[in-house]
């Protein structure tokens, strides 16, 4: 019961018996050790970006970094499955792809969602925790798309009346909180002017297979020109 402790321990052993006589002695070294290797993922082109489990990103590599003082390398090995349409699965085969040096970088060709999962041990035998050592996370590298409804017609227009500008963003992992606007109102004779669009101008009409209708309301009140960007 004395080699409870985690460390490097070397033990001697001598031995000398009635009549003086003394053997050769006998040293053992050994280390023990409890902890699990541990794993990280980042960003490839972005080594300071560690991925966090389930958030969006756009990258085409994913370097796998797994760490520890008495790590088994040669035990290191990753799955990568592909979520699919109705949450079927598929793995992704990377033919001549391993770990060197307890690194690995992992390439991503397509938009999707994505697991990896890494298993290994140490020397000791410790394996890798199964939460540890795996991440899911999305990968969009698809540029949203803005549509203006009736574009054609009511850009440059001349209206008695303008009750609101419809339009969509096409774009499967949408944040509204992203929508960005600039609306700026030209009287005659005046400067333009930056119109603050409100929380309460955006409503929202629809949502269906990534594609979500807006509309911008109560903003076109004054005779005037007005640009939007969105």
């Amino acid at each position: 019961h004395l080699f409870t402790e985690e460390g490097n321990y070397e033990v001697k052993v001598e031995s000398i018996d009635s009549a003086g006589n003394k053997a050769e002695s006998e040293n053992i070294r050994f280390v023990i050790d409890k902890e699990a290797p541990t794993v990280e993922f980042f960003d490839e082109e972005d080594s300071g970006t560690k991925l966090i489990s389930e958030n969006v990103y756009n990258m085409d590599k994913v370097k796998v970094k797994v760490e520890d003082e008495a790590l088994d390398y040669d035990s290191l090995s990753f799955k990568v499955k592909k979520y699919l349409n109705d949450n079927d699965t598929e793995y992704i085969k990377y033919e001549d792809l391993e770990f060197e040096n307890g690194e690995v970088i992992i390439p991503f060709n397509e938009d999707g969602i994505y697991e990896i999962q890494v298993s290994g041990t140490d020397k000791s035998g410790n394996p890798i925790n199964e939460e540890v050592g795996k991440i899911k996370f999305i990968i969009d590298k698809t540029k949203p798309v803005v549509n203006i409804k009736n574009y054609d017609t009511l850009n440059g227009s001349f209206n008695k009346k303008v009750d609101s500008v419809k339009f969509s963003v096409n774009e499967a992992n949408f944040e509204q909180s992203n929508l960005k606007f600039t609306v700026k109102k030209t009287k005659p004779n005046s400067e333009p002017v930056d119109i603050e669009v409100k929380e309460e101008s955006i409503k929202k009409l629809s949502e269906e297979n990534g594609n979500h209708e807006f509309e911008l309301a109560g903003l076109f009140k004054d005779d005037a020109k007005y640009d939007i960007s969105i």
